[in-house]
């Protein structure tokens, strides 16, 4: 399914976005698909969750295991999709994924019950020890209900230079602002070379940390919870400009 097929001209696609902004919605998508086209690669929107398993099973030696919340031996993932570019080959070059939920409460809550990680807590997928730990900056954050979580942002080393992250990155807080989100959400580590998060995500917030332990982490994981609200977002469309935005810790 092409990008534009998924969010066409139809205005019911568009049920997410005031009829203010639905013309610079549609202005947007058409340029993110020009830019891909310039890069050489295609995009498109999909719900097969399998074939993104498939994709980073091939992929072992560039991709970390597809992470848990869009793992569908594990979690229902109907509410669901994938972004995935194709290069002029037919070979799967980056993706990024987003599943809408309600966080039912505090971002607090949704990280430390693990339900940003499974659909159901108490049963069978968390591993021996599993647990979140949030940091105190993290508990006071404030966010709306309605989120999309967005995860899987992977590029084949071939596209690298292509710079696709950012350009994927945009176009799934697009979609997530038709769908009605209010806020898209990821969780980031620092960047190996120290300029920031990875992945950004275009993310422009971000507040402390949460710990992730237990025998699925090999130990520990630090990561830091970032994310853009549903208003940045039309900001950036209404611009007409991709976002070049960097996250990085206070000093």
């Amino acid at each position: 399914m092409k990008m534009l097929d998924a969010v066409s001209l139809d205005s019911a696609d568009l049920s997410g976005v005031s009829l203010a902004h639905r013309q610079a919605f549609l202005d947007f998508f058409f340029k993110v698909n020009a830019e891909a086209e310039r890069k050489g690669v295609s995009l498109s929107y999909e719900t097969d969750f399998d074939e993104l398993l498939a994709v980073n099973r091939a992929n072992v030696d560039s991709w970390y295991s597809l992470p848990v919340p869009f793992d569908p031996t594990v979690n229902d993932l109907s509410a669901g999709w994938w972004i995935k570019a194709t290069d002029s080959s037919g070979r799967v070059v980056a993706t990024v994924a987003g599943r809408m939920v309600d966080m039912g409460g505090s971002l607090a809550d949704y990280l430390s019950s693990l339900r940003v990680l499974y659909d159901d807590p108490a049963g069978p997928g968390p591993s021996k020890g599993e647990a979140i730990i949030v940091s105190d900056a993290v508990k006071a954050v404030v966010m709306p209900r309605r989120i999309i979580y967005f995860g899987a942002l992977w590029t084949h080393p071939c596209a690298r230079a292509l710079r696709l992250p950012g350009l994927i990155g945009d176009l799934a807080h697009a979609v997530a602002a038709t769908q009605g989100a209010e806020a898209g959400l990821a969780l980031a580590t620092e960047h190996p070379a120290g300029s920031g998060l990875y992945p950004d995500y275009g993310c422009r917030n971000m507040v402390g940390t949460i710990l992730l332990t237990g025998e699925r982490w090999h130990g520990e994981r630090l990561l830091t919870p970032i994310w853009r609200t549903a208003s940045e977002v039309i900001e950036m469309v209404e611009s007409g400009k991709f976002s070049r935005v960097r996250v990085r810790r206070p000093d």
